[in-house]
């Protein structure tokens, strides 16, 4: 699996591994988004999957909500009327790494659908005070016969 910078929803720096911190906010979520260029039906074809591993928490117990977003327009920044495509279950007190580079590793694939060409992911950190460092993106492959680190399918 190639983690691809062009991507990836949450990453600080040039390194599509980094990840970046989303803490507790009692009234939003967070997000970052995909622009595409053109609408795309990311599930026909080849499988893509929304990839994400958690590399750093803070907080006791927290837990996090993923939920995967599409539309045809966005403002400022801001998806207008998204669809939610997806919603992960909730995640408690995710297994963090002993490695900064190798994160406990979760996919969902991509489920066929009409075509978006914009793409979000929101993260919904609950539990005060607390703090979630993830990385999430798209990936097109996910190899799981040579990994060595489980990868949960959700």
């Amino acid at each position: 699996m190639f983690l691809d910078q062009q991507l990836m929803f949450s990453t600080s720096g040039t390194s599509p591994d980094t990840g970046v911190a989303f803490s507790y906010n009692a009234s939003a979520q967070q997000s970052n988004s995909i622009d595409f260029g053109v609408a795309r039906d990311l599930g026909a074809g080849e499988p893509m999957w929304l990839y994400f591993g958690f590399l750093a928490q803070t907080g006791t117990n927290p837990t996090i909500v993923l939920a995967l977003q599409a539309a045809t327009s966005v403002s400022s920044g801001t998806l207008q009327s998204p669809v939610t495509k997806w919603t992960s279950p909730t995640i408690t007190n995710p297994a963090v790494s002993t490695s900064t580079n190798v994160p406990t590793q979760y996919v969902h694939r991509i489920d066929p659908g009409a075509p978006y060409r914009y793409w979000a992911v929101t993260y919904n950190v609950a539990v005060n005070p607390s703090t979630v460092t993830i990385v999430c993106g798209f990936v097109k492959d996910v190899e799981v016969k040579w990994h060595s680190r489980a990868v949960i399918e959700v």
